[in-house]
């Protein structure tokens, strides 16, 4: 996902910022989506350790201010001179066409193959880097879903496929997901505002990659608590600061968020009911270094004041959520990840916090945890641990892998509607993204799934998922 590297003698700054998921009928990602990375251009004098969190390592955080998603060697290349020139002038391009081709090989549904992926366009404005004034971002992405998916064939729920999920389930209309503006005011504070895709957050160095790298179960890319809370685009303000790491000499990064939940991504979202109703999001990540080898821990904390239907009048309102005798609902989410082995004469210092700068070779564990108010949300805890990894292969340095089991537990209320309704749902995938080229990636995937209607059969899917950056 994007970001400007560190050079010699700039003075990067990781912000870290919210994120979330989508509504409910579209299942879809937690809370924070992340902020990150802010890069000056060589200064004259470089701010000592004392001055700035930045003095101190790289990344702080990955996420919502992450410039665009390409290749530093795009199938297209520099476009006669174009790219190079509108970075020059602060302006980054990206181009990117996800595909995937999966099955239900077993079990499930229905035995069915289906092809469909997404295309999005990015764009990122630096004031810093086009010599204005220093701290100053404009985040755009355009983004359009198409093609089938087997989310429904495999009867599993999270679904197999999040590609499949965003910017909206079975919608083939181009998207403006992101647009927003940032300043940071100090070395330590930022604001933004606008138009923010959350589904960046709840940020997992190991794990993070919105399906289009890494795994493709949502269920692995975030806690999927709040599905029924975040919607996948919010329109709203926010802050960023460093503060203070009990962990370590690296700053930790708090973000907060106050948005709209009403908006739809197909709309503006700017209508009569405009901020009828709150989202507030809270992020606190810490980067660590157990054992000398990089790690981070990240909690969140999200809510929503629409006064959603408790669960236990389902009874008399299936599903409909029209009316409501709650005033609102919450999710907690915690997440970590640690690495266990680094090749050797690596940079610790410079690489491996940052949630899609996939430089660091070596593997180690992730988990996460979610919980939410079981009286009106389906899902009551989630629970994911797994390993992952980059080059662990001689000569394959830039190939990436994973391996995760989940589990999750359906709120009592919601699977006493029917007999029919798993209590507990559970799921295995795992990957290996082959860097092709510097701009082809090509992922063979299997999951095994546990549907959530009871009467259904343990689902088998396998597929192939294939990145092109342009």
């Amino acid at each position: 996902m994007r970001y400007f590297r560190r050079e010699t003698g700039a003075t990067p700054h990781r912000l870290a910022d919210t994120w979330a998921a989508s509504r409910l009928a579209a299942v879809a990602a937690l809370l924070l989506v992340p902020i990150e990375g802010y890069a000056q251009e060589p200064v004259e004098e470089t701010p000592t350790e004392a001055e700035t969190p930045a003095a101190q390592g790289g990344d702080f955080g990955s996420g919502l201010l992450s410039g665009p998603r390409w290749s530093p060697e795009p199938l297209t290349g520099d476009w006669f001179g174009a790219r190079s020139w509108l970075a020059d002038h602060g302006v980054t391009v990206g181009v990117n066409v996800v595909n995937t081709v999966q099955g239900v090989v077993g079990g499930g549904r229905n035995e069915e193959w289906d092809n469909g992926g997404s295309l999005y366009l990015e764009s990122q404005f630096s004031s810093d880097r086009a010599g204005l004034w220093p701290g100053g971002f404009v985040d755009f992405r355009l983004e359009r879903q198409y093609g089938a998916f087997v989310n429904k064939e495999a009867g599993s729920f999270p679904a197999v496929n999040m590609i499949g999920l965003f910017p909206e389930t079975n919608e083939d209309s181009f998207v403006v997901s992101k647009l927003m503006a940032t300043q940071f005011v100090t070395e330590w504070l930022g604001f933004f505002i606008g138009r923010f895709d959350t589904l960046d957050g709840d940020t997992n160095n190991l794990v993070s990659g919105r399906g289009r790298t890494g795994f493709l179960s949502p269920q692995l890319a975030f806690s999927p608590n709040s599905v029924l809370t975040t919607p996948y685009v919010l329109n709203g303000v926010g802050a960023i600061a460093f503060t203070p790491n009990p962990f370590l000499h690296r700053p930790a990064t708090l973000n907060f968020v106050f948005a709209d939940p009403q908006v739809d991504p197909s709309d503006t979202g700017f209508n009569s009911n405009f901020f009828d109703e709150q989202y507030y999001a809270l992020e606190w990540r810490f980067p660590t270094q157990f054992f000398g080898l990089p790690g981070s821990q990240n909690v969140s904390y999200n809510y929503n004041t629409k006064e959603f239907l408790r669960l236990d009048d389902l009874t008399k309102s299936f599903i409909t959520r029209q009316k409501s005798s709650s005033s609102g609902a919450g999710v907690f989410a915690y997440n970590f990840h640690q690495y266990v082995y680094v090749e050797p004469g690596q940079d610790l210092t410079s690489v491996g916090y940052d949630a899609d700068q996939e430089k660091l070779q070596g593997f180690g564990i992730f988990g996460r945890v979610g919980y939410s108010n079981a009286d009106v949300n389906p899902f009551e805890w989630t629970f994911a641990l797994g390993l992952a990894g980059r080059g662990i292969i001689p000569t394959r340095d830039d190939d990436t892998f994973g391996v995760a089991p989940y589990f999750g537990r359906i709120s009592r209320d919601f699977s006493d509607v029917s007999d029919r309704l798993n209590k507990n749902y559970w799921g295995f995938e795992a990957y290996y993204n082959v860097a092709v080229t510097q701009w082809l990636h090509v992922t063979p995937d299997f999951q095994v799934t546990e549907p959530f209607i009871d009467n259904l059969d343990t689902a088998y899917t396998f597929g192939f998922r294939a990145k092109l950056d342009l």
